[in-house]
């Protein structure tokens, strides 16, 4: 016991003197990429998760401002009953910003003009501001979806009476498609 005494003294001066080494040295940030000239500084952290999430959310804004080919009645210039629904839908959006409206580019430059100025007389009706300038025809912003992808959405929704179904769920059978396929 006495023979461990010594070394127990010589700890604190151990310590005292890694703590007078780590003093001398200072607080140092071996990654000085942010001072060197002409780089800009470090982003924030999650910044760049916060850009990518805004550019989804505008993206999801932009389709939601878009009437689609499907949307019209028999391939015509009049909205069928879902472009009906979408269209009186976005004119009461449409009062609350300043997002243009998109309408799905066909072949048809006629039938493109024709519809445009359909949804222009439409929102002009509404007394909504500006509809020459806010409607246009072009091609929407989100990708549409191939059969195959239709198919996967589909049969990974949840069905009537199930507790969910869909990405991480036990409602399958041993070969891991949901029960009922």
């Amino acid at each position: 016991m006495l023979r461990s005494f010594p070394t127990l003294c010589r700890l604190p001066r151990m310590w005292l003197a890694i703590a007078f080494i780590a003093a001398l040295m200072g607080c140092a940030d071996h990654r000085r990429d942010h001072d060197m000239p002409g780089l800009p500084p470090p982003a924030p952290v999650g910044m760049d998760i916060r850009a990518a999430q805004q550019r989804q959310i505008n993206l999801g804004l932009a389709d939601r401002f878009t009437l689609y080919r499907n949307e019209w009645a028999d391939d015509g210039d009049t909205p069928g009953e879902y472009g009906s629904r979408h269209l009186e839908e976005l004119a009461t959006r449409a009062v609350e910003t300043n997002q243009p409206l998109l309408i799905e580019r066909d072949r048809d430059v006629q039938l493109n003009e024709s519809r445009r100025l359909f949804v222009v007389h439409y929102l002009a009706e509404r007394h909504i501001p500006d509809p020459e300038r806010r409607v246009l025809v072009g091609q929407p912003v989100a990708p549409g979806i191939s059969g195959e992808e239709a198919v996967e959405i589909y049969q990974a929704r949840p069905s009537p009476g199930s507790s969910g179904g869909g990405a991480g769920s036990s409602s399958g059978g041993s070969s891991g498609r949901p029960s009922g396929l």
